[in-house]
């Protein structure tokens, strides 16, 4: 069994991994998409999503 001292002293000796913050991580999206409209970056996924339309008014007065 491992004491918690052991334990310490095997998780000094690996590379700690950072995790990227929030912020980071939008910053990062937008350089990519702006990237991707410059078409500097071919290696990305694009998601097209079709929406049909909807008569909001329609929906809204069916559920009353």
């Amino acid at each position: 069994m491992k004491t918690r001292s052991k334990v310490k002293k095997a998780a000094k000796g690996r590379l700690a991994r950072k995790r990227p913050t929030v912020g980071e991580r939008i910053i990062e999206g937008l350089e990519q998409a702006v990237a991707w409209t410059r078409g500097e970056n071919d290696r990305i996924r694009v998601t097209i999503v079709h929406v049909s339309a909807v008569d909001v008014r329609d929906v809204r007065q069916g559920i009353r």
